[in-house]
């Protein structure tokens, strides 16, 4: 079979269920370490795989360290942080949320992993500004997770059947929907249900500005409620009105959409590289293409600006420090994670490693992540944090639903930048 070579440079009852034996040494009289790790989905092995995977190899090649996941759909995973705080009982290793990283940074909930990274090689492994969003005045509080790519993926049949390209710019997008609208194929499938499914609305507003002026936005010195923001709106409206996306939206959620794009009764599905392993097991696979967000000629950043770093990182509790053992275990973890054989591990699930990778990867048998590998690489692109996760959590809900207010008709987008600014203040 051919190989193809591809890099990339790329209540408290309730509180225990997740962190019993946290806050206190794993390490037992036969030098055997336990680490606590935490993440934001119910179901580590199935929705965190890359993750699981790494785990699963590195444990096996060090027996004496075992990796405890407790998983939590998001929204529980942070409340339970967020208490954990007040009991001084946090996991040894958590996913968080960029935003929070200040506050438990200032308050000593988190280790500074700046000086035992450098001296490991574990900084050197990531591509340029990919440790960014995780810094808190100068130092570093968190690695990166996973990669966070949107994209659309295109059914090729569908467009060959209608003699069209993949849309490189905004107008060619829109002419792409009207076209497919008009012959009663639904151009978008998507799920209003999951109001968190806005990852290439998101694109929009990073061309708008988004990280020019987010942070005097969330400072009170700027209104969300500005001229390039809603502009961002009015393109979500425009998709909207160009029949994007199908008359049932409103009463399906992502994970509806993705069956009906793979049942081939939509001609894109607006996701992300997260969705790889879905589509490249569908009977479908060989036959799905993927392109990043059009180009918007009038925005504010780049045209070639588009969200493709990581989504949220992984912190450490300041109380792995006190405990030798447990703190060489993490990081001898991290090492590991973030070295070329755990980037193959990460790319052998379908996933984008985070690391610095320059490995294999069969075209053939993963038709869809091979391409996925070589949109990642596209020259040009300027790659930008997401921006949903760089607010509170509040906040970027708010906004979420301002979105799709307005993919619905029901918020003109004054009426959606407005209600985020109430939120915000």
């Amino acid at each position: 079979m051919r190989k193809r070579l591809l890099s990339l440079m790329m209540a408290m009852g309730l509180l225990g269920s997740l962190l019993t034996g946290c806050g206190k040494t794993d390490t037992t009289s036969e030098g055997k370490v336990t680490i606590v790790f935490s993440d934001q989905v119910a179901n580590v092995e199935e929705s965190s795989k890359y993750l699981w995977d790494v785990a699963q190899e590195f444990m096996k090649q060090n027996p004496d360290i075992t990796i405890d996941f407790r998983g939590s759909d998001h929204d529980d995973h942070i409340s339970k942080l967020k208490m954990a705080t007040q009991s001084d009982s946090l996991p040894d290793v958590f996913w968080i949320e960029p935003s929070m990283l200040p506050e438990f940074a200032e308050n000593g909930y988190i280790y500074d992993l700046t000086e035992e990274s450098k001296a490991r090689g574990i900084t050197e492994r990531f591509q340029d500004g990919m440790l960014d969003v995780n810094m808190v005045d100068g130092k570093l509080y968190g690695f990166p997770s996973e990669v966070m790519m949107p994209c659309y993926f295109y059914n090729k049949e569908i467009f060959e059947k209608y003699n069209l390209e993949v849309p490189r710019t905004w107008e060619e997008f829109i002419e792409v929907c009207k076209v497919l609208s008009d012959q009663g194929i639904t151009p978008i499938a998507k799920g209003a249900l999951s109001n968190w499914s806005v990852w290439n609305w998101q694109n929009i507003f990073v061309r708008y500005g988004f990280f020019n002026d987010i942070d005097d936005i969330l400072n009170g010195e700027m209104s969300f409620n500005n001229e390039n923001f809603i502009q961002a709106y009015e393109k979500i409206k425009e998709l909207s009105e160009a029949g994007a996306y199908a008359e049932n939206v409103k009463t399906i959620d992502y994970y509806q959409a993705i069956e009906v794009f793979l049942a081939g009764n939509a001609a894109m599905l607006d996701s992300g590289n997260f969705a790889c392993r879905d589509i490249e097991n569908s009977e479908i696979a060989e036959n799905i293409g993927c392109f990043s967000y059009p180009l918007i000629e009038n925005g504010i950043t780049d045209e070639m600006t588009r969200i493709g770093t990581f989504n949220g990182p992984y912190a450490v509790s300041a109380k792995v420090a006190e405990d030798d053992a447990k703190k060489e275990a993490v990081f001898k973890f991290f090492e590991f994670y973030y070295s070329e054989e755990g980037a193959q591990i990460v790319a052998d699930t379908n996933m984008l490693p985070t690391s610095k990778f320059s490995g294999t990867v069969d075209a053939e048998e993963n038709p869809v992540f091979a391409q996925l590998i070589e949109l990642y690489n596209e020259d040009g692109w300027s790659n930008q944090f997401q921006p949903y996760g760089y607010m509170p959590t509040n906040i970027a809900d708010t906004w979420a639903d301002s979105m799709w207010g307005v993919a619905l008709g029901n918020y003109t987008p004054e009426e959606a930048a407005e209600r985020v600014e109430q939120e915000i203040e």
